[in-house]
């Protein structure tokens, strides 16, 4: 390869390999210290960009910038300065290190970093799907909703959750920080997967039980969202579940859904559609 095909940062890496031309030190955890050139460093991040162009921060005139924050280490440091220098790198990323590196990338505002990231955990999704999104679906959401240039990584996210929806939906995380919108908006979705629509019910009625008193007002609008016509009659007709008081509407959400069950099957159609559509590719329609 001749030099002119080289990549542009080749020579400013080759120069930083040798100490050359730097013109900043960055210290990180009180006393690591790592030389860099300004040019890259706004470059790949947003948060340098601002401190070296902005007159009223005074690293814009210094050559030495402390990092403090605790999620920007010294090892993750390392491993991001040399991704800056060269693109081309894995960034060093492991399961074990992966989320670390996205706090970081996610201080020093460096959207190639954050992209390397969750491709990523992408690809560990495809060799162990279920384990890895319940490690990391919460804290990646949080990023992808910052980043619209992670917007299609949410997609896939999303998409994921939908098809592991019943698993999902028993962690805690999701317990506690799924909002009301988030999960009228997940029941919505064709794609779907459970064993039965009986337990996509469970899992909303589990999700207000853990917050009754505040979480009650929006039983209905979810119940909206659950596809009644694909429960069995003699499920509906539990008593226990019918007359919870936890859960405002299900008592008649369950007697609308017995008497469509009633109805001859030529007259369904009128009120079919959103009541009774299978969920796409997932079991939910099969029974």
């Amino acid at each position: 390869m001749s030099v002119t095909e080289r990549h542009p940062l080749f020579n400013l890496k080759s120069l930083l390999e040798h100490g050359t031309l730097t013109d900043v030190t960055l210290i990180v955890d009180g006393h690591r210290k790592f030389q860099a050139h300004k040019a890259v460093l706004v470059v790949f991040s947003e948060f340098f960009r601002t401190m070296f162009d902005g007159p009223q921060w005074q690293e814009a005139s210094s050559d030495v910038v402390y990092l403090h924050d605790d999620s920007v280490t010294s090892e993750v440091t390392s491993r991001l300065l040399q991704y800056a220098y060269d693109p081309s790198s894995d960034l060093g990323l492991t399961r074990e290190n992966v989320l670390e590196t996205l706090a970081a990338a996610d201080h020093i505002q460096a959207p190639a970093a954050l992209k390397k990231c969750c491709d990523f955990v992408k690809s560990a999704m495809m060799e162990s799907e279920a384990a890895t999104l319940k490690k990391y679906f919460w804290k990646l959401t949080a990023y992808a909703e910052k980043y619209p240039d992670l917007s299609g990584f949410q997609d896939d996210l999303l998409h994921l959750f939908a098809r592991n929806f019943c698993s999902m939906m028993e962690l805690k995380d999701t317990i506690e920080l799924a909002s009301a919108e988030w999960l009228g908006a997940m029941l919505e979705r064709d794609d779907l997967c459970a064993p039965s629509e009986f337990a996509v019910l469970e899992a909303v009625l589990r999700w207000v039980r853990h917050l009754p008193g505040e979480r009650g007002q929006y039983t209905a609008s979810l119940l909206s969202n659950v596809r009644f016509g694909l429960i069995p009659r003699d499920m509906l007709t539990n008593p226990t579940l019918a007359n919870d008081s936890c859960f405002p509407g299900l008592k008649e959400a369950c007697h609308t859904a017995v008497q469509y069950h009633y109805l001859p099957q030529e007259f369904r159609p009128s009120v079919s559609s959103e009541y009774d559509r299978p969920r796409g590719t997932s079991k939910v329609g099969s029974q």
